[in-house]
């Protein structure tokens, strides 16, 4: 039937979605069915996504909401570091304000800043979980590899990567903007607080 103009605006959203579903593969062989199913319709519709493999780093992950948010963003490499705000046009100062040594990037500050390295070795070491500190692109690497795994100790490495990210990035946050400084035993009991409350919760880790 032709799509009637004086129907609502939500009955002609629908009668139009017809040379929509008949663009999709089978599209048209779904809506001649006897019986139609609103649930093969919709995967027809999304079609395959693709699979995301540092998800168990944000989905199963025993962090604190925010901690994950943080983690989320960084993995997408969409925090506001020096080097990304250059390339937006903005004049700020390159040089790293935790090592005062490099210049800031991602990779950078997770883990191959000197100050950052020392937080990450005395946390890995305290959870007995993997010492050596990488750069950011091979830690997700690792992670990704590890997506499958649901032991107590990927369980916990997932968490003290979130927390050790959260807690990294404020201290950053507090050296630019407020002039505060905290140093790195400070910093690691606050992560280790976090992920003892956290980490409680799970008989596992």
């Amino acid at each position: 039937m032709p799509i009637p103009s004086q129907a609502a605006w939500v009955v002609q959203k629908i009668l139009g979605a017809r040379a929509y579903m008949a663009s999709l593969l089978n599209g048209m062989d779904l809506l001649q069915q006897e019986t139609f199913s609103i649930r093969k319709t919709y995967v027809a519709m999304r079609r395959t996504p693709e699979k995301v493999k540092w998800y168990p780093m944000i989905c199963k992950s025993l962090a604190a909401p925010k901690c994950i948010f943080i983690l989320w963003l960084t993995i997408l490499k969409r925090m506001a570091t020096r080097d990304r705000l250059i390339r937006f046009g903005i004049q700020c100062e390159q040089v790293c304000c935790l090592c005062k040594h490099e210049n800031e990037f991602l990779n950078h500050l997770f883990f191959t800043c000197e100050f950052l390295a020392e937080v990450w070795r005395k946390l890995t070491t305290w959870c007995g979980v993997r010492q050596q500190a990488l750069a950011w692109d091979a830690e997700v690497e690792y992670l990704e590899s590890q997506g499958t795994s649901n032991t107590g100790k990927q369980l916990m490495y997932r968490l003290v990567i979130a927390t050790a990210v959260y807690h990294l990035l404020r201290e950053r946050n507090d050296r630019r903007f407020n002039s505060k400084e905290s140093d790195v035993d400070r910093i690691v009991r606050q992560c280790q607080l976090m992920m003892v409350v956290r980490g409680s919760k799970n008989a596992k880790v």
